[in-house]
């Protein structure tokens, strides 16, 4: 699956982990990297990760040390450096809340093998839900979504990911849709599977 990422990205990729691993951060991989292993085959042209151990912003500068990488922008809890090594971009969010994941969204991770590293994403129904929270037109997180409905539709946990939908919707009034979207695709893809 990881011969979707280009070598300067998966070398960012392994030198992040290792990074985080030392710091002892918890941490899952977002973006186009888990839909290699969910929906479809997708370059990953840079490296998404939450971190879910709290991290302050200095916290995250001193993992992220100049010498290795340079900030790009940053606000409050989502910053984007660029590998100077590898001219790779590594986009990092520091509260895990705002993608709607929890907890028991930690516990759910995935262990992939990337170049001989554990690399930790999230399970396909967290992933599903993060990209419907996020929501980004022009991108490939529709895509995303459909492919990975699809392909896991027998092995995906329903009744977990509904249930986190609905709470979604109880959280942030902006992700009151998802619950009625995932029981629609659920649905959709029920007749187009049979």
């Amino acid at each position: 699956m990881a011969e979707w990422i280009p070598e300067n990205v998966r070398k960012s990729l392994i030198d992040l982990i290792k990074r985080l691993n030392r710091f002892r951060i918890k941490y899952l991989i977002l973006g186009a990297i888990p839909v290699q292993y969910y929906g479809r085959p997708r370059i990953s042209w840079d490296v998404d990760v939450v971190l879910i151990t709290p991290t302050t912003k200095n916290k995250l500068f001193s993992i992220m040390d100049s010498e290795k990488y340079q900030p790009i922008r940053g606000e409050e809890s989502v910053f984007k450096f660029k590998d100077l090594e590898t001219e790779s971009f590594i986009d990092v969010l520091l509260k895990p809340s705002e993608l709607g994941l929890t907890s028991e969204s930690l516990k759910r991770k995935k262990k992939v093998r990337i170049s001989r590293v554990n690399v930790n994403i999230p399970s396909p129904e967290d992933y599903i839900l993060t990209k419907l929270v996020a929501r980004r037109p022009g991108t490939n997180d529709y895509h995303d979504v459909i492919t990975t409905l699809e392909n896991l539709y027998n092995e995906l946990d329903w009744p977990y990911l509904e249930k986190r939908a609905k709470t979604l919707g109880s959280i942030r009034p902006e992700w009151k849709p998802i619950y009625p979207l995932i029981k629609y695709y659920k649905e959709g893809l029920k007749r187009k599977i049979k």
